[in-house]
């Protein structure tokens, strides 16, 4: 990469020689290779051309150089006049977009060619020449035909792009998408003038995996130590390992793990065992046998003491009669 003050004074040495351009009269080409005097933009155009034409320089005097370059722009698309191209060029440069500025100055050369002498054409090649040290051109491998580019979040194109990708210098956000992949994602330092090679690995997308979970009512559900409902859970996770824990007051905690597969579906069915010797009736019963014992015993111990028999006198028997 160019240290920061070469930087700078490229860049100053760029905008000085394309504000020269700019005031240069243009020239045509006659039939015989002379050139010729050819009138101002502000003179040759006319109608809605000249004045988006107008509000564009306007924008420009004024630092708006994206708005100028919609101006520009809006211009060249009614008149066809190659030198708002050039106008184009300019204000790109002025928002330090580099590879846009030349490949601007590309057109402007192709289209204008008949328009410049010599010695400018010369100038202009200089200058695209200059620009080519703030870029790098990238190229990719391992990308799918009809993958779709991204950069910077703005919507570059469908793969293979109809021509060669420039981009300025600095660090760039690349996404690469296509369909039954992820979304490839890269952050890729562009030193300028060296070709920048980006390999390209898509991993195939991960569908999620559908689980059904049924229980007692009320028992409580957990999926990988987080709680997702009582009773039955429903619903889609990742594809993988989870552990499933399923409990319930005087139940048997039940702990399951499951694999699950990409896009697969699974039912689980979780039956909980009571817990043992978790109940308090046999040791209610056993108090209840204990505390009766007592009780009759007490009362065959106590009864005899206070027992007088029975009331009345007693008799003789004649033992003749017997």
């Amino acid at each position: 990469m160019l240290p920061r003050a070469a930087l700078k004074y490229l860049s100053l040495l760029l905008s000085v020689v394309l504000a020269l351009l700019l005031s240069l009269p243009v020239q045509a080409q006659e039939s015989d290779g002379q050139a010729r005097e050819t009138a101002p933009l502000a003179e040759s155009l006319g109608g809605t051309a000249k004045q988006e034409y107008e509000a564009a320089r306007i924008l420009f005097d004024d630092g708006d150089f994206l708005g100028a370059i919609a101006k520009f722009k809006r211009a060249y698309e009614l008149s066809g006049d190659p030198r708002l191209l050039w106008n184009q060029a300019v204000c790109e440069k002025e928002l330090r977009h580099y590879a846009r500025s030349a490949e601007l100055i590309r057109r402007y050369l192709a289209e204008g060619a008949d328009l410049l002498e010599p010695q400018k054409k010369d100038e202009v090649q200089r200058i695209l020449d200059s620009l080519k040290r703030f870029s790098s051109r990238v190229v990719f491998s391992g990308v799918p035909n009809g993958a779709s580019l991204r950069i910077d979040g703005e919507a570059i194109g469908v793969m293979p792009l109809s021509g060669p990708l420039v981009l300025d210098l600095g660090t760039h956000k690349i996404e690469i998408s296509f369909p039954g992949y992820q979304t490839w994602v890269r952050e890729v330092d562009i030193p300028g003038s060296a070709p920048v090679n980006v390999r390209v690995k898509l991993k195939p997308e991960t569908q999620l995996a559908q689980l059904s979970i049924r229980t007692h009512r009320g028992a409580s559900i957990q999926i990988d130590g987080a709680f997702v409902g009582e009773g039955r859970y429903d619903g889609a996770l990742e594809p993988g390992s989870h552990t499933i824990v399923v409990s319930q007051k005087g139940k048997k905690t039940e702990t399951r793990t499951i694999d699950l597969l990409s896009g697969g579906r699974r039912t689980l069915d979780v039956s909980l065992r009571d817990s043992a010797g978790a109940g308090p009736l046999p040791w209610i019963l056993g108090g209840a046998v204990l505390v009766g014992g007592a009780v009759a015993t007490g009362f065959l111990m106590t009864q005899p003491g206070n027992f007088e028999g029975p009331t009345g006198t007693l008799g003789t028997i004649d033992a003749r009669n017997r």
